[in-house]
Formats: structure tokens, sequence, C-alpha cells
């Protein structure tokens, strides 16, 4: 675990608080060494970076990556580690599982389990050509508990494809429909692309109820004409609620933007105005969690001149700011070592169950580190957690190995983080850190 610095003095430091205090009273923030190696274990080949993560209740962790190490393209693999992070050798050959779904490289945008145990995958083909060619194609696969293909999903193949455009997010209804989110094109112009939602039924087919023939769009590119969504969850009452980024061809840099779709597939125009919110301006959305009482926790980043810094968001059930909320909506996540501050960015978010907020990304000088932050109901930086409400990991506990963060989910109160690190040659792998949490108050007693 590092600190302004990777130190492993600090980490041994920290790790031995934490046995003092006990389990329950661990300290919040620090690498779990039950888990792994000192807190971090690896997956996959050189080449492999994690994208997506979600725990089960048995403490088995299951990851979605993109594995680019075949002269053929990229692949999209799934993992599934035991409890203590070791692979689990009855998930796929040792604990993984490859995806090949179309001809063309493939890669993970989103990972889901199903109450029975089944893992949906969602992916998108590689952006081989430009608008409006869109050759894009949208990947759902569903395995079976231990890894095998579903042969009662996609009419037997285990993996619908879509030929209607790009797939970055997933999400899976109480009902067990799923939602993808991504975007499409309009054809309003060339370059045009608006904020699309794919629904299928639990068997894998399209529904057809929703939407347009299962495509529900925010038909928004009037405004902007570059909508592109990231990030979906799906609130109390059942509507999908969209995140990412709008912006006007020929500007720079975008707004964070979240819109929200009725169950049939409308869009709810009372969200937000005119049924989109917009965040600050020079902004980009990339992860969206529904609070308890329906607020909405968004990450993401802002430019500031030059600079990159990871921000998050609450908004309200009506689509507005909660102005109360960090300072005036918003808060920035920003590392500094000394005197000199990195740039940040906040890839995922996610809700522990007392509602406090957690951010993991990554932040970058000279390096680049896995950043992990987490804010009070009020929005402001934690202080039990890590260094002041933030801390970055040292995947080897040795002196600047780059890592970084993509995804974060909670199992039984820890922290799950995933991403890529760099091995000892410095090629990159898939890594999944698990860090301690005082789960007296995780749990919300």
């Amino acid at each position: 675990m590092s600190s302004r610095r990777p130190s492993k003095l600090r980490f041994v430091f920290i790790v031995a608080l934490a046995y003092a205090a006990g389990d329950a009273h661990a300290v919040d923030g620090a690498l779990d060494p039950t888990f792994g190696t000192g807190g971090v274990a690896r997956v996959g080949l050189a080449g492999t970076a994690l994208q997506a993560v979600a725990a089960r209740p048995d403490g088995r962790i299951v990851a979605c990556g993109t594995w680019d190490g075949e002269s053929t393209g990229s692949k999209i693999v799934v993992f599934q580690l035991l409890a203590d992070g070791t692979p689990d050798r009855e998930f796929g050959a040792d604990g993984m599982r490859l995806i090949i779904a179309t001809s063309e490289p493939a890669l993970c945008t989103g990972i889901a389990l199903q109450p029975d145990g089944r893992v949906i995958v969602s992916g998108r083909s590689m952006e081989t050509m430009s608008p409006p060619s869109w050759s894009a194609v949208r990947i759902v696969a569903r395995l079976t508990p231990n890894g095998a293909f579903d042969p009662t999903f996609a009419g037997g193949t285990g993996i619908h494809t879509s030929h209607s455009g790009y797939a970055n997010a997933l999400a899976l209804q109480r009902d067990g429909k799923i939602l993808v989110a991504g975007y499409g094109a309009t054809f309003i112009t060339s370059l045009a692309a608006d904020f699309q939602v794919m629904r299928l039924l639990p068997d894998g087919s399209m529904d057809t109820t929703f939407g347009y023939s299962g495509v529900a769009i925010a038909g928004l590119a009037v405004f902007f004409d570059r909508n592109i969504a990231t990030a979906i969850a799906v609130d109390q009452e059942g509507r999908a609620v969209i995140a990412g980024t709008s912006t006007i061809t020929g500007a720079n840099h975008g707004r964070m933007a979240a819109v929200r779709f009725q169950p049939d597939g409308r869009l709810d125009t009372t969200f937000g105005t005119g049924g989109e919110m917009l965040g600050p301006p020079d902004s980009e959305g990339l992860s969206i969690a529904v609070q308890r009482n329906g607020a909405l926790a968004l990450s993401g980043s802002v430019r500031d001149f030059s600079d990159t810094i990871a921000m998050a968001m609450r908004v309200l059930d009506d689509g507005s700011i909660d102005t109360g909320f960090g300072d005036i909506g918003v808060t920035r996540l920003r590392w500094t070592e000394g005197t000199r501050q990195w740039s940040t960015v906040g890839a995922a978010v996610t809700i522990q169950q007392d509602d406090r907020i957690v951010v993991a990304g990554s932040a970058h000088l000279l390096e680049r580190f896995g950043l992990l932050g987490r804010l009070d109901g009020s929005g402001r930086l934690d202080p039990t957690f890590g260094v002041s409400g933030m801390e970055t990991i040292d995947a080897d506990h040795i002196v600047d190995p780059p890592s970084s963060f993509t995804a974060v989910a909670l199992s039984s109160g820890r922290i799950v983080a995933a991403g890529s690190a760099a091995d000892g040659n410095g090629n990159y792998v898939g890594a999944i850190a698990r860090f301690e949490s005082d789960l007296i108050f995780a749990d919300g007693f």
C-alpha cells in the first residue's frame, strides 16, 4: 500500500495495525493480506486488462477483461477466483473462460451475476470503421456457474450478437431481463451518435416491447450530436439510468450527462432538463450507482486547463444536481505527493451499505497507480479511509509499479477493485485487489 509514495514499510505498519485492532475494526483502505499476494491477485496472460468485476455471496470474485495477446486480435476473457484470491479451477481452465463471438477483435464492457449463479458478460467488437459505417457488434454471453456457455441462452449458443451499435455497460433487472447501454448512429450527421439501451429477455432474445424493437434511443442528438453512454444502473422503480458524455461536434471536450428511461423504453422527460442531466463543462461520465434514497452517484473526470481530475457528483431523483453534495454538487479527488499534483480519473463507483460512496480509478504523473477514494454522506472525503479519504495502490509493494483500476465492487463489505498491473517484465496483466473495511460500520450498524 502506498501513500504519498509507495512504501513497503508503511504497508507492513498498516497490516500490523489491522491485526491488532481485530477483523471487525480493520484499517479502512489497507490491502487485505488474506487475499492473493499481499492483497492483490494477478490473473491472465501478458496483455490482459480487466474492465468489470462482481462478487458472489460466498466471497468468490468474477471479473471480465480483454486479452490482447493473439495476432488475431483481442478476446474477451472471464475469470473466477476463490475467496482467497486463487483461481477457481472448477470455472474453465485455470479459472478462465475465453469468449469468441465475432471474427473481429472484441473487448469486455460489463459483468453481472444472476441470483442462480449464472454469469452475464457484455462486450463489443473493436471500432474497425468510422461512422456512418458503424461496424460495431453488441455481444452478450451467459455462462453457467462453472463457466460453460449456457445452452438455454441465445438459441443454445450462449452468446447473443447484435449489429445495432456499441455496447459499453451492463445491468440486470429484477425480472431477469438484461440491459446493455451504449450508443449508435443517428444519421443526423455522419458523426452523430445517441445514447442507446438494448434489452434482452432472460433467454437472450431481443425484447421487442422495449423501445424500438428492443433498443431505446434517447433522441437527444439534436442538442449534443455525440452522446456516448458508458454506464448503466437500474433504480428502485425499475427505470434504466444511463451515464456518459455529451459533446457537440467540433468541441474539444464534452459534458458529463445522464438520462433515464421508463420501463418500456420511453425517455423520462421529467428527469433533468428535457430528459437529460448535464454536469460541469469539460467533464466526462464513466460510472453510475444508485443510493438507497434513490439519488444517483456518478463518477468520471473534469478538465482543469491541461489537467484531468477525478470527480464525483450526486444527482437527485428528479435529475437535478444535489448542490449540498461536495462543492456545489461536485467533489474532486486529487492525489497530491508533496508539492506535486497528479492527474486523476474516477473510472468506477459503488455504494456501501451505509451509503458512503467509493470511487476507483487511477492517478497519473510519471507513473500510473490505482486510486481509491471514499466520500461520506455530504460528499466530503472520508478521513477514516486511507490518507485523508484517498489511497493509491502499489501492487508489488515496491517502488513505482504501474497499475490502474477500472472497476469496483463490494464483497461482504470489503472493497474489491479490478484493473491491470505491471508484471516483472513490464507487461500488463489483470489485477484484482481487496481492501480491508470496518465491517461493523460497513453493514450500517
